[in-house]
């Protein structure tokens, strides 16, 4: 998938501010490719919890995981509105910060996933074995051995995510070369959705630190930007500039 996202990225100095699947797929993308990338903004998930993922307290949050690689899926939730409902509102509730309700649109995004189909094709990224847990234990036993990424990366980890303890920040050093960790206290797992401002000035000192930069060279510089929801329905917002 990161191979297939590159190849729009057809100059250097692009910029990508990323959260969940859209974090992982994008440190792969910096991992493989990462002169096309001139600056990234991400939140968890992130490397560094290894054997941390099987506690107790990480096994409380990260069941579904699980649970979307098994046949539940079709069985339990796939055209059931009722119970598409129920099984996102919990991670809604359970994941965002303390005071964060649920968005406006929830109901929108319980219709578009009721799709026949819909719940199925979301989980394919758990069923090819993308997900934390398989990352984590992966990077502990060294079966994913990569070097770290080398593309100046703001991290902002939220202080409230009952699946990404702040304590697993400890490790960053060892998977990013050149990092700047953020501490944003009061927002649970969804960043820029519960805390779009921050979010929004992380990308913009980003662009411009990297503009910096890019001034003393030749090649050119374009920044794009995404921040996708796990549930589809929070507003994708890109920008560009040739």
């Amino acid at each position: 998938m990161a191979k297939r996202t590159s190849s729009p990225l057809d100059a250097e100095g692009t910029h990508a501010g990323r959260l969940r699947r859209g974090s992982r797929i994008t440190q792969a993308l910096a991992q493989e490719n990462a002169v096309l990338l001139g600056g990234l903004v991400l939140t968890p998930p992130l490397p560094g919890g290894g054997t941390r993922i099987l506690g107790p307290q990480a096994q409380d949050e990260f069941w579904y995981q699980g649970m979307h690689r098994s046949r539940l899926v079709e069985d339990l939730l796939d055209g059931n509105p009722v119970a598409i409902r129920a099984h996102l509102a919990h991670f809604w509730s359970r994941w965002s910060g303390t005071g964060f309700a649920a968005p406006d649109h929830l109901d929108r995004i319980v219709e578009e996933y009721s799709q026949p189909g819909a719940v199925t094709a979301s989980v394919a990224y758990y069923r090819a074995g993308s997900g934390t847990v398989a990352a984590s234990l992966a990077e502990q036993s060294g079966e994913d051995e990569v070097a770290p990424i080398r593309v100046p990366t703001t991290i902002l980890w939220p202080g409230d995510d009952p699946l990404f303890p702040s304590a697993w920040s400890d490790l960053l050093g060892e998977f990013f070369t050149e990092v700047l960790l953020e501490p944003v206290p009061a927002a649970g797992h969804f960043v820029p959705v519960e805390g779009p401002d921050v979010f929004a000035r992380a990308v913009v000192a980003r662009v411009r630190a990297c503009r910096g930069a890019a001034a003393f060279s030749s090649g050119p510089a374009r920044s794009s930007w995404t921040s996708r929801h796990p549930m589809r329905g929070f507003r994708k917002a890109r920008a560009r500039r040739g």
